[in-house]
């Protein structure tokens, strides 16, 4: 199963916002807003049924609001009880390889259109992560791609500066 999820890529959020604001003294650096991905859930969206997900990053805490339908949870962790914090990001290399596979099919009428949707799959559904550990072991964990629907594009790039400013705010708060 590991390798199936590997190459499908982790269960990834639509981005609605991704604010980058790095020397923003004392106040918030970072946010990032997601909800489920799909036609349905952004039509749940319009008419305020919102299952959302934030990460919040300030000059000495880091938020995470996980909502859905029944219910929300918020852990806010201290700047000083991050030991560990990572980015990576993840392209569905199976939806990719059907691609390949279903090529012959161009030659059909209808054929045509069965890999060009697996190559916008591949195209759209590239996952972006964004992992904080605590001293205490636990996770704080967000995987997005890019919205069509918001219009929000993020890259690995995105992901990247996010824990460089995490890291900065770490060893601005040790004093190095």
């Amino acid at each position: 199963m590991f390798t199936l999820a590997t190459l499908l890529g982790p269960a990834a959020l639509a981005t609605k916002e991704f604010t980058i604001l790095p020397e923003a003294p004392g106040g918030l650096h970072v946010r990032i807003v997601g909800r489920k991905s799909g036609l349905f859930a952004w039509l749940l969206t319009l008419i305020n049924i919102d299952a959302t997900t934030v990460l919040e990053v300030y000059a000495d805490r880091i938020v995470f609001k996980s909502s859905n339908l029944s219910g929300a949870l918020t852990t806010t962790l201290p700047l000083a009880s991050v030991c560990g914090t990572s980015s990576g990001y993840f392209k569905p290399v199976l939806y990719l390889v059907l691609g390949v596979l279903t090529l012959p099919l161009v030659f059909t009428v209808i054929g045509a259109v069965i890999p060009i949707l697996f190559f916008v799959f591949y195209y759209l559904h590239k996952s972006l992560l964004i992992s904080i550990e605590s001293n205490s072991g636990s996770n704080i964990a967000i995987a997005f791609k890019r919205s069509v629907i918001e219009g929000v594009r993020v890259e690995e790039e995105d992901a990247q500066k996010v824990v460089a400013i995490v890291n900065d705010l770490l060893l601005r708060q040790q004093g190095r």
